[in-house]
């Protein structure tokens, strides 16, 4: 077993959207937590780009020679767009043929698919909950009222159709104010019930999108723009700047080619390491830090077998064990076949 263990920092700040979630999830021990997919996604991306780069220069041609768009679904993100996964039936329980795609295919051995987990188990980052704060509040205006002497710009048309537009604004958004509030109200109501009465909770989750039909009508009865140009930004939950996140990362039972596809997908990762939402606003940036450790068998205890620091100022890999497994990966690119896939491909490649 290897492990990375160590913190990700928010260099910005960090804020996720999750499903049925209002705001950023809690523990009861008072941490505020990012799920593990949240990272795992990007860094999965990172290890098909690095390799469809390592793999372009190898035979050097375009990268967009390189993968399928069925292959590139599969490698980057475990989608089976062919279903000849889904199809794979239980004759195909073959640990044979299992074991032979993990050692041609290290993308799916790492990552996994369905019906095939992936060596990396990747954990939640965790912080302490008053790390959180409300960031992106503020206000959108129309940009002919903030500056008046741009209405100097239109044609007497314009100007009458803009006046057109600021009523309509005005007088709809009243209402779907209104409205909006009812389908909060109602949501809310609909979640206490989730648990003990489902056929009231639905009846009311039922309401809540009526209401929201009311605002689409609403919206597109405006003149102009369907949304308001005006409205008030009201924020969202994010883990402030400067927070230091604890995370671990775990290879079951890898081999080196596989810490060295890990440690090749973190490097292509730090180019451009990010997590979260609300990007266009400089939100997501972090920095890695980890201690890296082997438990050999028969061991008693974890050993050090190097360090990995990503951040803006780039890569620092130190140990010789990860530069031997870096290595060891690039040497075998030769032998790889990423276009193996299922149990099928394996047993017939």
């Amino acid at each position: 077993m290897i492990r990375f263990e160590g913190t990700v920092t928010a260099a910005a700040p960090i804020t996720v959207s999750y499903v049925d979630s209002e705001g950023l999830p809690r523990t009861p021990h008072d941490e505020v937590v990012i799920h593990g997919g949240t990272f795992r996604g990007p860094l999965r991306k990172a290890a098909f780009r690095a390799v469809r780069g390592a793999l372009a220069d190898a035979g050097n041609k375009a990268e967009s020679e390189v993968f399928s768009l069925n292959e590139a679904l599969m490698l980057a993100q475990g989608v089976d767009a062919t279903r000849e996964v889904n199809n794979e039936s239980e004759k195909w329980a073959d640990p044979v043929a299992e074991a032979r795609l993990r050692s041609l295919n290290p993308m799916l051995n790492l990552f996994g698919r369905w019906r095939l987990p992936g060596r990396l188990s990747i954990g939640e980052l965790r912080a302490p909950v008053d790390a959180v704060y409300t960031s992106g509040r503020g206000a959108r205006a129309n940009m002919f009222e903030r500056d008046t002497s741009e209405v100097e710009y239109l044609s007497m048309e314009d100007r009458t159709a803009l006046l057109d537009q600021l009523e309509s604004e005005r007088s709809s958004q009243l209402d779907i104010e209104e409205l909006k509030a009812r389908k909060k109200a109602v949501q809310k109501e609909a979640r206490k019930f989730a648990d003990d009465d489902k056929e009231k909770s639905q009846a009311l989750y039922n309401e809540a999108t009526e209401i929201d039909n009311q605002i689409k009508e609403a919206k597109a009865s405006r003149s102009g723009a369907q949304e308001s140009i005006k409205h008030p930004l009201a924020g969202f939950e994010a883990i402030a700047a400067g927070t230091a996140m604890s995370h671990r990362m775990t290879l079951i039972n890898g081999t080196d080619q596989d810490l060295g596809l890990l440690l090749v997908a973190l490097s292509e990762f730090a180019r451009d390491a990010r997590l979260g939402g609300h990007r266009g606003t400089g939100h997501g940036d972090v920095i890695c830090d980890y201690d890296v450790t082997r438990w050999p068998r028969g061991s008693l205890a974890p050993e050090t077998i190097g360090h990995v620091t990503l951040s803006d100022g780039g890569v620092a890999i130190t140990g010789d064990a990860l530069k031997a497994a870096q290595d060891a990966f690039m040497a075998g690119l030769g032998d790889y076949n990423f276009s193996v896939t299922t149990l099928a491909h394996a047993s017939g490649a």
